[in-house]
């Protein structure tokens, strides 16, 4: 469901010491082709919402990649991050 990439990085981000990043936010990106509401999408956001529940932290998830996105345009992207951040 995810890459070896992403599983290590959620693993890795169990192990964090729990109050260090209490009250913290998590934003995560992730790129595909499908609308952001598809399935796989949703199977990502929960996998790391489970993470960020377990931490404290709250998470602000985006996917971005679509037709309307247009992941090869970075400032379309950094947008969606920015608007996370807010």
């Amino acid at each position: 469901q995810v890459t070896a990439q992403t599983k290590v990085f959620i693993d890795r981000l169990y192990a964090l010491d729990h109050d260090e990043w209490k009250g913290k936010k998590l934003t995560v990106v992730v790129n595909g082709e499908a609308e952001e509401s598809d399935k796989e999408y949703a199977i990502l956001k929960d996998a790391f919402q489970e993470m960020a529940d377990y931490l404290g932290i709250s998470l602000a998830f985006r996917g971005v990649g679509t037709e309307e996105d247009n992941a090869d345009d970075f400032e379309k992207a950094k947008k969606a991050v920015l608007e996370l951040e807010a």
